[in-house]
């Protein structure tokens, strides 16, 4: 599912319809944002301060989570651009 992201994003980009659909470009831009804006903020739910290198874990799980978000708000559109095609 993880490795899905890159190729759903290159379909996306060569037909832009899809991603237009349904404001789904701008669900994938605030996914993104909110993952790195969590990554980059001083407030965790385990400080990197307090816990070191394993305080990471909880960022690298965000942003796994919004990438595989970000995969499925794409495989709907998809969905939508090919069931409305048929």
């Amino acid at each position: 599912m993880f490795n899905d992201v890159p190729v759903l994003l290159g379909i996306a980009r060569r037909n832009p319809r899809l991603l237009i659909a349904g404001c789904r470009l701008l669900q994938c831009v605030g996914v993104f944002l909110v993952s790195i804006f969590y990554m980059v903020s001083p407030v965790d739910v385990l400080p990197e301060i307090v816990f070191g290198p394993v305080g990471l874990i909880d960022d690298v799980f965000v942003l796994i989570f919004g990438l595989i978000l970000i995969g499925e708000i794409i495989r709907r559109s998809i969905r939508s651009v090919q069931d409305s095609a048929t």
